[in-house]
């Protein structure tokens, strides 16, 4: 029969998260308009909201850096 392992089960290595998470505060009226623009697109909130702040986020910071 096998030897029984003693100690705490090892972890699996894992990589570092290639994303970082942000936090946003929106109205509930902002809300719900995120939510109906979502849903035309065909996408979750989140995934919309992602996509849509890293475009602006791209877009500005290369104007700014083309001044």
């Amino acid at each position: 029969m096998a030897k029984k392992k003693t100690g705490p089960p090892k972890r699996a290595a894992t990589a570092e998260p290639k994303t970082k998470p942000v936090r946003l505060d929106l109205t509930p009226e902002v809300h719900q308009m995120l939510r109906v623009v979502a849903a035309v697109q065909g996408q979750p909130m989140a995934v919309f909201a992602r996509r849509v702040v890293e475009q602006t986020v791209r877009k500005l910071y290369g104007e700014r850096r083309g001044r």
